[in-house]
């Protein structure tokens, strides 16, 4: 279903549709304002060092060592405007709203794996908790050629699941994007979501993941908020929790 509609999605994000249906927003409206802001700071640094400059070698426009200082300044009003601008997108984000069950789309959860041993059956388990209606819900495991006994692993969520989940073996190692495409050549949802198979969802993911594609059709991707699920095996793991991008679970 998803490869028939994919031309379809290709001309709706053509350059003349996201002209017209997708006006100046969100970051965008800080372009114009982070300038202005900059453009005074930088004026203001220049007539401050011209008529009062903090360096004794003159106040001559010609004078090098004074280019250097309003150099610095810049730079220096830059980052700061830079971080509050970050800043602003924490304080001014507002999430959507989680659906009612009864208005959320079917749902595809695509998940490739490729050696992660038993690890994809607590990736199916915790797709298989979500609270998203189990008759709009499709899972999807793919077996990107493994070596060792992934394989074993997809065909025990399977079998724990009834047969509710459908499976694929990808006859050798060809990547993740081949083994997405297989995926994606099976799905029947409105909406698919990846997860990679060293990773679990809280029950809410997949609920909160759809509810913007409802909420407004302008919406052509959703990402999940990464929290990393094994912090005690290393200083990897510690460091990545400061800095990844809170509603998936990651094993590193």
């Amino acid at each position: 279903m998803f490869l028939s509609i994919l031309p379809e999605y290709q001309n709706k994000l053509s350059t003349d549709y996201k002209k017209q249906a997708l006006p100046r927003g969100g970051a965008d409206r800080f372009d114009y304002p982070l300038l202005f802001v900059l453009a005074l700071t930088v004026g203001a640094l220049i007539y401050r060092q011209i008529a009062n400059p903090m360096l004794t070698a003159g106040n001559s426009v010609f004078n090098l060592w004074l280019w250097y200082d309003v150099f610095a300044f810049v730079l220096l009003g830059f980052g700061i405007l830079l971080l509050l601008w970050q800043v602003s997108f924490a304080l001014l984000y507002k999430p959507f709203a989680k659906l009612e069950t009864v208005q959320l789309p079917t749902l595809t959860v695509v998940i490739p794996a490729y050696n992660e041993g038993s690890q994809i059956l607590d990736t199916v388990r915790s797709i298989m908790a979500s609270d998203y209606p189990k008759e709009k819900l499709q899972v999807i495991c793919v077996d990107d050629g493994s070596k060792d006994d992934t394989w074993r692993w997809i065909r025990a969520a399977y079998f724990e699941y009834s047969g509710a989940i459908i499976i694929i073996k990808q006859p050798y190692n060809q990547g993740k994007r081949a083994a997405l495409m297989a995926g994606f050549a099976k799905s029947t949802g409105d909406v698919i979501v990846t997860i990679d198979s060293d990773s679990e969802a809280l029950p809410d993911t997949l609920a909160l993941m759809a509810s913007p594609f409802i909420h407004d059709d302008r919406v052509g991707s959703v990402a999940g908020h990464v929290r990393v699920l094994n912090l005690k095996d290393g200083i990897i793991q510690k460091f990545l929790k400061y800095h990844l991008p809170v509603r998936l679970t990651l094993s590193v």
